[in-house]
């Protein structure tokens, strides 16, 4: 049929032209049909389900013989079809292409599947467990379902290309290098989904000294100025790293400068007071000498710091092959230890006296602070006043074997001489045993210069955040969790054993992020800046926050510092008492890689020898096990005060020393503090420590090669902050810090018999009232889970993994019981510190004035004698008392709630 407007069109035109003739009327019909034609396909294509009413019916039949399924469709009008009809005929019409399209979504489905239950080991991740199914220990840890995520986390081919990454160059602080490695820190964990910022802090900091000469007196003065032994350390084949710092001259973080001119030496052994002492029992003086002492036993800063006091002329530090060197096995590069060139760079700031930036002593080193120069750090005994040089053992050996011959020229001549200054055999290491002798002959004499300059200068503390979530009162309270990320030269081992941990961390909590965790109170992640030089990061943050924010909010401080050290290396841990059921708690389900036994007990068993060993604990029975539960619900019954009580206790955790960014949340602001590490047994640390061969290429060839430790040390971390951030009742046992106070208040009783009768007098009322408030605290603790595990409503609350939140009638009592743990040791902070280090103002443990990185417990009673002790007696006793009446009050106002 022709089109309407087209017949309109064709009348207008033939009035316009008149009649047409027979064979132009056929051409115009033709025309106007198949412009009908074409206006019929375009309303059909606008209309997909569109079907012409007057179709031919034996067309209509031979379409339907040929698809009877559509016989339905072809009877009706189309027009009246809804959505739900028209996508049925659809899928009816083209039903193979849907089949064929679901079959391929299924069988891709199953493929990523399997490739994702290939790529978690065949791990588990557990479901939500039924309310009843949590334990009631589950009062104390994060919940399941996300531990079970956290232990899975842990990469070591990500943990290898980011160790590549943060050794490749040398980052020490102060430097553009070091600002490069925290910004690098900042961006990996922004990616991880944590929200990070760069904290800046300009301090004062030295570089390698711009003149450094050793050489005998006897030189012509003419000659050039040429130093008698390497002040440097040669490159290592198939260590590439080493050659691009082989000419780095090694020296002393914050040394004096100064000249010595013709001064003896004098051997001092690891120059400790008892090596001293030594030395005056042979009438030997070391006033205007040269000192020469070897590394170990105590902080370097210290071995310096008892020169300076007995007047010494300057010290030279070397690194004997007998602690760490070649009389211990085969050198880097064919084995661990030390090669006899190497060298040990490190800070000599006096760290048993202050910590921190010298220019800003007990404040924060902001903007606006009072500087001091470093000329008054100096006089006030911070830094020191003579110079001091690290040098190898080669170098060493060089000075021995000059001062024996000199002994050898004049041994026929006064034997007696010659006998008295040979070293007894503990003074003798790994060297050439006939080598040591405490002095040489008159004609053994050193020339020393040294130029050192000192300057503020900027550094960089990396700082992430997850808040707390919940809205409840503990939101703001802060779990942190602090490594340094600074290095003398590369630092694979010091500091990245425990960057690499600190990162797989934060990516493991970026994970849970996403998968909709979020924390009861704050994490932080601290990456600091300048450990190396004094923990100076930490310190000023710390000094900075005090008031506003750390005081009131940080809970814990978790620390990692050298957290692998060797290969065979096995768990250490040193901290509050308070923290060791968190310690032990984390452990579950965890395997020493090295034993293959589980990690808690294989700790215990160790921790126990090493208590034997040094028979520091007298059993009450030789036939009683020790006790070594320290969950509180397992307490042995019986009054905490009573000395049966306490007999067969042993403390799991090593007394907290200085040397790391522990230092001043513990022994400052009174933050419960815990340091992890994995150790050798037989070496306080590793043998290459703070030289140019700490690099990646030793890492991977005897530190951890297949990153095993790593990947427990980064399970072990997590699952304790997790645990730390996300228990309704913080897993901090208080009775343990009774049997603390109680454990080394006889050791004190066993060693200074002379205070026997003032240590029962004053402190022993103080440890009966904190023993019986601790008893107390623990029982209410116990009422409350007991309370709670009796409400099904209050099961399902701490089961819940989205929430856990507590209910409303219980938020402010948990909250003020983990208050009461946090004040426990804010209690024992006196705030005028202790007499002639007044930093450090923690009563129950202190850095060893004499050591530096070892503890010392009761620091107020060290050093005192029966006449002087009154005064210190007094301070830690009140301490003691304050910590009591924390835990009384908190008793208290739950009973009236």
């Amino acid at each position: 049929m022709p089109a309407e407007g087209a017949s309109t069109e064709s009348a207008g035109l033939q009035t316009t032209l008149g009649e047409l003739s027979d064979d132009e009327q056929i051409i115009d019909d033709f025309v106007m049909d198949v412009e009908s034609a074409e206006h019929e396909e375009v309303v059909q294509d606008r209309l997909p389900f569109f079907r012409r009413n007057e179709e031919d019916s034996t067309e209509r039949g031979a379409v339907a013989v040929r698809h009877p399924k559509r016989r339905s469709r072809l009877s009706g009008n189309p027009f009246r079809e809804s959505l739900k009809s028209r996508v049925f005929w659809c899928i009816r019409d083209h039903w193979r292409i849907w089949a064929y399209t679901a079959l391929g979504a299924l069988a891709l489905s199953l493929v990523l599947l399997l490739l994702s239950r290939w790529s978690s080991s065949g791990e588990r991740v557990p479901t939500d467990a039924p309310t009843d199914a949590l334990s009631q220990k589950a009062q104390f840890m994060g919940h399941p379902y996300w531990h079970a995520l956290l232990l899975r986390a842990p990469d070591p081919k990500r943990m290898r290309n980011l160790l590549h990454r943060l050794t490749s160059e040398p980052h020490m602080s102060g430097t553009h290098a070091a600002k490069r490695t925290a910004e690098l820190i900042r961006d990996e964990w922004v990616a991880a989904g944590i929200p990070a910022q760069i904290e800046t802090f300009q301090v004062l900091l030295g570089s390698q000294p711009s003149h450094l000469v050793i050489r005998w007196s006897e030189t012509d003065p003419s000659a050039p100025e040429t130093s008698i032994m390497d002040l440097t350390e040669p490159s290592i084949r198939g260590d590439a790293a080493t050659e691009a710092v082989s000419n780095a001259t090694t020296f002393h973080g914050y040394a004096a400068s100064g000249k010595v001119r013709s001064a003896p030496i004098v051997y001092v052994n690891y120059g400790r007071p008892e090596d001293y002492a030594e030395l005056e029992r042979r009438g030997i003086n070391v006033s205007g000498k040269v000192v020469l002492v070897r590394y170990g036993q105590l902080f370097r800063g210290l071995k310096v710091f008892h020169a300076q006091v007995r007047q010494a002329a300057a010290v030279l530090i070397y690194s004997d092959p007998g602690d760490d060197g070649a009389a211990r096995g085969s050198t880097y590069p064919d084995g661990p230890w030390r090669p006899a060139k190497a060298v040990q760079r490190g800070s000599v700031q006096f760290n048993a006296l202050c910590v921190g930036d010298p220019s800003t002593p007990g404040y924060g080193s902001t903007e606006a602070a009072p500087r001091r120069t470093y000329e008054a750090a100096v006089r006030e005994s911070c830094l020191p006043s003579i110079p001091s040089v690290p040098i190898s053992a080669a170098g060493a050996e060089i000075l021995f074997r000059r001062m024996h011959e000199s002994w050898q020229r004049a041994g026929s001549k006064n034997d007696t001489l010659v006998s008295l200054m040979t070293a007894p055999e503990a003074f003798r290491g790994g060297l050439d045993s006939k080598l040591y002798v405490l002095s040489g002959n008159d004609d053994v004499r050193l020339d020393l210069e040294v130029v050192h300059e000192y300057a503020l200068k900027p550094i960089y503390n990396v700082i992430g955040v997850i808040p707390g979530a919940h809205g409840d009162l503990e939101s703001d309270k802060e779990i942190v969790f602090g490594n340094h990320h600074d290095a003398w030269i590369y630092g694979a081992v010091d500091p990245h054993t425990g960057t690499l941990v600190q990162m797989e961390s934060v990516r493991a909590f970026g994970a849970l992020l996403r998968r909709g965790w979020r924390p009861r109170r704050t994490l932080v992640f601290a990456s600091w800046d300048a450990e190396e030089w004094g923990t100076i990061g930490s310190v000023e943050h710390v000094e900075t926050n005090l008031e506003s924010r750390i005081r009131g909010r940080t809970l814990v401080y978790v620390n990692a510092d050298v957290i692998v050290s060797g290969s065979t290396a096995r768990l250490g841990l040193a901290g509050s008492p308070l923290l060791t059921q968190a310690a032990e708690q984390a452990m579950r389900g965890l395997t020493d890689p090295i034993t293959s036994k589980a990690l808690v007990e294989d700790w215990k068993a160790r921790r126990q020898q090493a208590i034997d060993s040094e028979r520091a604990l007298q059993r009450s029975s030789p036939n009683e096990a020790p006790h070594l539960g320290t969950d509180f619900r397992d307490e042995p019954p019986g009054p905490l005060h009573n000395r049966a009580a306490t007999a067969n206790w042993i403390p799991l955790l090593d007394l907290l020393g200085g040397g790391s960014d522990h230092t001043a949340f513990l022994h400052h602001a009174g933050v419960s503090s815990l340091d992890i590490g994995f150790d050798e047994l037989d070496h306080p640390s590793y043998p290459v420590y703070h030289s140019i061969y700490d690099d990646e290429a030793y890492f991977l060839g005897f530190t951890d090669p297949d990153f095993r430790l790593h990947l427990v040390a980064t399970q072990l971390v997590s699952t304790l902050l997790l645990d730390l951030v996300d228990a309704p009742l913080l897993p901090m046992n208080v009775t343990d810090y009774a049997h603390w106070l109680r454990y080394h208040l006889r050791l004190l009783e066993t060693s200074r018999p002379d205070l026997l009768s003032v240590v029962q007098q004053q402190l022993q009322p103080a440890m009966d009232a904190f023993a019986g408030a601790a008893q107390r605290f623990s029982a209410q603790r116990m009422l409350t889970v007991a309370q709670c595990w009796a409400l099904r409503e209050c099961r399902a609350a701490l089961s819940d993994r989205a929430s856990r939140r507590l209910l409303d009638r219980d938020v402010a009592k948990y909250a003020a019981l983990n208050q009461a743990l946090m004040n426990v040791e804010r209690a024992l902070i006196h705030s005028d510190g202790i007499p002639g280090r007044s930093w450090y103002r923690h009563t129950a443990v202190a850095p060893h004035p004499d050591k530096g990185y070892s503890a010392v417990a009761f620091p107020f009673l060290y050093g005192s004698t029966a006449t002087n002790a009154s005064q210190g007696l007094a301070a830690t006793a009140a301490a003691i008392q304050r910590a009591a009446r924390v835990l009384e009050e908190c008793v208290s106002q739950w009973l009236m709630s």
